[in-house]
């Protein structure tokens, strides 16, 4: 199985594509926000331009930011408020980043022993579970709302922004949620991501996944390292040749040489995001 990328023409297809990106960001994504009420495309503009902010105002913001987490800890949450009170720390003390390691360091089973009741601040916001996926160890609980959901998913967007990828652009996704519920179905139609399993790694599966990058023309993929390594090492058995703009991992830790085999076989650049 051969392939060879077609060249971009710049034509009827890129118009469209470049007119259903602006329609995401403008209209599709900020009613999402609405009725989220995450307000995550407010936040990514934000995060776009502190982007680009000279170092001294960066540390000034995060130095504003870290003292009021460390004074909402210490008022609203009785673990951190116990355990600082316990090390004779007050909010005050802590007032830039080299100040953190003035903190007591906190495992995550002393955080389980007091989750939710000790450990969650109530923020008078609907709340709902989230857990990691286990992938290297106990999965890990917490509690989430829709600011807090905003902020990481636009931070995530922008993640992805620095990869080249833009929203609307087309991309194969290898995760590990093949039954897809309502929301991420509507999800996955308006972001234009193909969603495959990261579970069924037999030969026709992958098979099947470079065929779907070659007739959509994808240019990005994203996944779980493991998952798309054995991708790209199936592209480079079979023969299989088109270059792609970048290829994203999370979830699990990224080895030499899986980034090695993935760069080699699809001629691009790995951006991981894990850790």
């Amino acid at each position: 199985m051969k392939a060879q990328r077609k060249p971009d023409s710049g034509g009827v297809g890129e118009a469209l594509s470049r007119a259903w990106r602006g329609t995401l960001r403008r209209a599709v994504m900020p009613l999402g926000d609405r009725l989220l009420g995450q307000r995550m495309m407010a936040r990514l503009r934000f995060l776009e331009q502190a982007q680009w902010w000279d170092r001294d105002r960066l540390l000034s913001e995060r130095d504003r930011l870290l003292a009021e987490l460390i004074a909402v800890s210490y008022r609203e949450v009785p673990f951190y408020r116990e355990l600082w009170d316990g090390h004779g720390i007050k909010p005050e003390d802590i007032t830039t980043a080299s100040d953190l390691a003035k903190l007591p360091v906190v495992t995550k089973d002393m955080l389980r022993e007091g989750y939710p009741a000790r450990t969650v601040r109530p923020t008078g916001q609907r709340t709902h579970e989230e857990c990691s996926s286990g992938s290297t160890g106990r999965p890990f609980c917490v509690q989430e709302d829709a600011y807090t959901a905003g902020w990481y998913r636009a931070s995530f967007m922008l993640a992805l922004q620095w990869s080249g990828w833009r929203i609307g652009d087309p991309q194969l996704q290898m995760g590990m949620t093949p039954q897809r519920s309502r929301g991420r179905k509507a999800k996955d139609l308006f972001l234009r991501c193909h969603y495959v399993s990261a579970y069924d790694l037999r030969d026709a599966a992958l098979d099947a996944h470079l065929e779907r990058i070659d007739r959509s023309e994808l240019r990005h993929v994203w996944g779980y390292p493991s998952a798309v390594y054995l991708l790209a090492r199936r592209a480079t058995e079979t023969g299989w040749c088109r270059e792609l703009d970048a290829v994203v991992t999370w979830g699990d830790t990224l080895f030499p040489h899986f980034r090695k085999t993935i760069e080699s076989a699809f001629r691009t650049r790995v951006f991981d995001t894990y850790g």
